[in-house]
């Protein structure tokens, strides 16, 4: 297995969140661990196996508990020789959650809330389910946030997410002073200050500090400093 692939997985996003079969289960185990034992110790914490979410296509961190609606997430660890021992402190953590509700997400505190309470592979899945919730204001910066952390979003972003998001950037009174303009699709520049509508124009993406971004409709980001190229 490539170095590349592992740190693809490690730094990437989830591409595909289908429920864990009890075949998977299984066969990523190496025959460890049963579906029907994974359920009832998840039981025991008061959490379902029917929240864990697999990506078959990921050899490494391909599966994780993840109940959207509690915001209750962490990975599983399927190859774990003692998979009870390893797992205890993290689904006594679930526990906690459950009785106690998340703070940070009761708070609105999104920065935290996708740094502490949300795996890195799992944070485009929860942001563009929970993109309404989040104050249009602010949605840009939560988006930033997380893109800057995803080394490979592994084509997980919907256009219309980013067209939201950028949308919403339009109507921000100040803008972050690193962000200078947008290049449309057809390679035209412009400060945000003239943003062309989003229907005639394409997506428009900002030069910023953080490196290219490439979007399904050929919409670029273009770097201002030196840093490193990335595509969505």
């Amino acid at each position: 297995m490539s170095q590349n692939m592992y740190y693809r997985d490690l730094r990437g996003s989830m591409a595909q969140f289908d429920p864990i079969t009890s075949e998977q289960v299984v066969s990523v185990s190496n025959g460890t661990l049963t579906y029907t034992a994974l359920s009832q110790r998840l039981a025991e914490y008061g959490l379902s196996i029917e929240k864990i979410v697999f990506d078959n296509n990921r050899p490494f961190s391909n599966a994780f508990y993840a109940d959207f609606e509690r915001a209750l997430y962490c990975e599983i660890y399927l190859q774990m020789q003692n998979f009870e021992e390893g797992h205890r402190p993290l689904f006594r953590e679930l526990e906690r959650k459950c009785e106690s509700g998340n703070e940070r997400l009761a708070e609105q505190d999104w920065s935290s809330f996708y740094t502490i309470d949300v795996p890195l592979p799992m944070q485009a899945y929860d942001f563009q389910k929970r993109m309404p919730q989040i104050d249009p204001l602010q949605v840009f910066d939560v988006w930033m946030q997380i893109y800057k952390r995803l080394d490979y979003s592994n084509g997980v972003w919907l256009p219309e997410t980013i067209a939201y998001v950028f949308f919403m950037l339009q109507r921000q009174k100040s803008l972050p002073h690193k962000i200078m303009g947008w290049y449309s699709s057809t390679g035209e520049w412009a400060n945000f200050r003239k943003m062309p509508n989003l229907q005639s124009h394409g997506l428009p993406t900002p030069a910023m500090h953080c490196g290219l971004l490439t979007i399904p409709a050929g919409v670029r980001i273009c770097c201002l400093e030196k840093c490193s190229r990335r595509t969505l």
